[in-house]
């Protein structure tokens, strides 16, 4: 048994660091930590923004904050401010809400600050690829680059397009809800339409608008940070494997001895 164990372990270690590799580097959201040092942003602070173009989406929402109970609070929500006193717009307005359903789909958008054009190498020369500025199925090595949208419910049981910062669904998966972030609207391109199709038929989804619960602005701020902390994270989930693997060996090498006759 030993001999068999011994034989397995590398074996089962590669799987396990390839495995962590990708979850670390590609998939696990470093805002899920970040944001545990992030202060939440209230209303006040917003108002006193001198350009809001919707930078503020994505960051955790603060006092104050317009909630969004219902399909119809929803829908007046997420666009611009009414200036008093002046038919002209302000800056985006936010809102939030909590949700106990998200729902995520096969669609990613581009988060802000990545290159379009990824170029490799090959023996031919060098070729040049273009990232699309969504995906319904990203390249494995592209997995960092994009952001899920996802399907949320509103708290009277509405469904809502909306592209969300991932850690807010690590969150939903771990509690069962979640508070979630500022979020304002946008329009989706007529490409987007196209391929979200099938879910705003399905969901009776707004045709023209995304909730973003994104910000690209911060996104392309933090980027070096984002890889510290899910480098930060491989390593840590490294040690454990290792950890973990070498508690095997030791157990099975007693079982072992405990087994051998006098």
């Amino acid at each position: 048994m030993k001999s068999i164990l011994k034989k397995a372990i590398p074996f089962l270690g590669a799987i396990f660091f390839f495995a962590d590799l990708y979850i670390s580097l590609c998939v696990f959201p470093a805002n899920l930590i970040l944001d545990l040092f992030s202060p939440k942003v209230s209303q006040a602070e917003l108002d006193q923004l001198e350009h809001d173009y919707g930078q503020m989406a994505g960051y955790p929402a603060g006092e104050g904050i317009p909630v969004a109970n219902n399909i119809e609070e929803f829908e007046e929500l997420g666009w611009y401010k009414h200036i008093e006193g002046s038919e002209e717009l302000g800056g985006k307005e936010y809102f939030t809400f909590e949700t106990d359903s998200i729902i995520p789909l096969d669609f990613y958008r581009l988060r802000g600050g990545v290159e379009l054009s990824v170029r490799s190498s090959r023996r031919s020369g060098a070729v040049i690829r273009h990232r699309k500025s969504f995906e319904t199925s990203p390249y494995i090595t592209d997995r960092s680059y994009y952001n899920r949208c996802y399907l949320i419910a509103l708290p009277d049981g509405n469904y809502v397009l909306t592209w969300l910062e991932d850690a807010y669904y690590w969150k939903y998966k771990l509690a069962g809800h979640v508070q979630l972030p500022l979020g304002c609207k946008d329009f989706m391109t007529s490409n987007e339409k196209k391929a979200m199709a099938s879910y705003i038929e399905e969901y009776n989804l707004d045709e023209d608008s995304i909730l973003i619960m994104v910000s690209e602005e911060r996104d392309e701020q933090r980027k070096n940070l984002y890889f510290m902390v899910q480098l930060g994270v491989l390593v840590g989930s490294i040690a454990i494997v290792i950890a973990v693997m070498a508690l095997v060996e030791i157990i099975a090498s007693k079982v072992a001895k405990a087994r051998k006759p006098d």
